[in-house]
């Protein structure tokens, strides 16, 4: 029986893989690079510093890291502040997990500090998770499993009684890993690149309580 179900943040919560993708293409237009949508796909899920930096290097921008991420940050911003959303069916599911005593958790590799503002601007409440856990409170990011593995442990569920909530390729894997079952939500992703996971979704609204205990 499932007790609980972890959530990605970007691009499971909140529609910031888009943005995301935007602000990275600006920056790298600076250096006279024309980034397709293509190139950042495998780094969804593994952290901006990582994205970024993995972008630099296949387009040989030798630029310091933290310039970049500052760079990035700002236009990121720019571009949130007017469009970022909260996907379709996310709050109504929370809150039917939520009414059956399935307790949920936030697991991202992105910063606390970028946890905040995605919830201040979209005017999500936070406390609706009872465990929010984030690249400021682990070592390794995904496809490691240990972001997931906390979040289990401060919750105090055991693996097998976890799901998952994924739409990246690295964090099915660090799902798999860290031996829970993983639920893919093809937002970011098409389908075919993640039929690894369990059950794979096109929406929240294919989520229901009897696929989860059925996993």
């Amino acid at each position: 029986m499932i007790k609980a179900v972890i959530f990605d943040m970007d691009g499971v919560i909140f529609d910031t893989e888009p943005i995301g993708y935007e602000a990275t293409k600006k920056l790298f237009k600076l250096y006279n690079k024309d980034l397709k949508f293509k190139d950042v796909i495998p780094y969804f899920g593994t952290g901006v510093k990582n994205y970024v930096g993995s972008v630099a290097k296949k387009y040989k921008v030798n630029e310091d890291m933290e310039t970049l991420m500052k760079k990035r940050r700002k236009y990121f911003l720019q571009i949130a502040k007017k469009r970022l959303m909260v996907f379709p069916g996310v709050i109504n599911l929370i809150k039917i997990l939520k009414n059956n005593k399935i307790k949920i958790a936030l697991a991202t590799a992105s910063s606390i500090r970028s946890v905040k503002y995605n919830f201040k601007i979209t005017k999500l409440n936070i406390k609706l998770f009872d465990v929010v856990i984030t690249r400021n409170d682990v070592k390794k990011l995904k496809p490691n499993p240990e972001i997931f593995i906390a979040a289990i442990e401060k919750l105090k569920v055991k693996h097998n009684e976890t799901v998952v909530v994924e739409d990246a390729v690295s964090g099915i894997i660090a799902a798999k890993r860290a031996k829970t079952k993983v639920i893919a939500i093809a937002n970011s992703s098409q389908k075919n690149k993640l039929k690894m996971a369990d059950l794979v979704v096109n929406s929240f609204k294919e989520i229901t309580l009897r696929k989860l205990d059925n996993l």
